[in-house]
């Protein structure tokens, strides 16, 4: 599977590597890694609690 940065006409394609391998390191190596799902999930209730009460 390709990443959608490399066909992003918006992102330089240096850019797009650097970006992607920074993401790859924090986050693993994809989109579907179950432990970024949590991650989000979380954040959203952090904020939620934050904001909403």
């Amino acid at each position: 599977m390709s990443d959608p940065l490399t066909n992003d006409a918006r992102v330089h394609r240096a850019e797009s590597g650097r970006i992607v391998a920074s993401r790859h390191e924090r986050d693993g190596p994809g989109d579907g890694h179950p432990g970024n799902h949590i991650r989000l999930k979380h954040s959203i209730d952090r904020h939620f609690a934050e904001h909403l009460g």
